[in-house]
């Protein structure tokens, strides 16, 4: 009976593994891909402003949404950052409790962080910059309007 049980337990620590490592790639490639989807979406909202829109005021009104659509697509990943470090600590947490300690032992030391820790802080800054920069552009307009 304990056999059958051990291996009932390590199915299911293995399912377990395996469906916190498909969600943690699901939130990886969400966290690569927002940037990329906002910078388009920003460059063509910002695009259309300075080349279709002749008056200031609307093309302040573009900009201003450019730039809140680019702050909300900053805490979407953020968000999106959170879920994927708790995805992290999961499997960490299974490797090191539930996981035999001869299979571990070799790959220990490369398991302190997760591997994209430091790409994520220069997406985070770009996204922050590309806030600031459209931010920018819409009170420089906003300005224009005001004076002109």
């Amino acid at each position: 009976m304990g056999g059958s049980e051990s291996k009932d337990s390590d199915a299911y620590v293995l399912a377990e593994l395996k469906e916190c490592w498909a969600d943690w790639r699901h939130y990886n490639s969400i966290i690569w891909q927002l940037p990329s989807v906002t910078v388009a979406i920003v460059g063509g909202l910002l695009g259309i402003a300075y080349t279709a829109i002749d008056e200031l005021g609307p093309r302040t009104f573009v900009i201003f949404l450019a730039a809140f659509f680019a702050f909300v697509m900053l805490q979407a990943l953020r968000k999106h950052r959170k879920f994927h470090d708790l995805r992290y600590e999961v499997i960490m947490d299974i490797l090191h409790k539930k996981i035999d300690d001869k299979i571990l032992d070799p790959i220990r030391g490369n398991l302190s962080q997760p591997p994209t820790f430091r790409a994520y802080r220069y997406l985070l800054a770009s996204m922050g910059l590309l806030v600031f920069v459209t931010t920018f552009l819409g009170f420089w307009n906003l300005l224009n309007w005001i004076a002109g």
